[in-house]
């Protein structure tokens, strides 16, 4: 996003107990894999922000070249994530 403030990445607050607080939030992440909403899987990118979740919980070891450009969003800056 070109934002060096963020800290983090926003968990989705809406959509029920299957899917607040346990995904990726949808308005700024839109068609990542781990959003909790339903996409094709050709219309779904992996991108390197969940690859580096699933390697920080010790579980996976990830090749972040295998990583999907995720374009929403790209470069939009701290507006974008704020403002989404």
């Amino acid at each position: 996003f070109q934002c060096e403030s963020v800290q983090g990445a926003e968990l989705e607050d809406g959509g029920g107990a299957g899917t607040a607080v346990q995904h990726w939030e949808q308005r700024i992440f839109l068609s990542e894999t781990m959003t909790g909403s339903k996409q094709s899987a050709s219309d779904s990118v992996l991108s390197r922000i969940t690859l580096a979740l699933l390697a920080d919980t010790g579980w996976y070891h990830v090749h972040y070249d295998n990583a999907d450009e995720l374009k929403w969003g790209r470069a939009q800056g701290c507006s974008f994530l704020q403002e989404a």
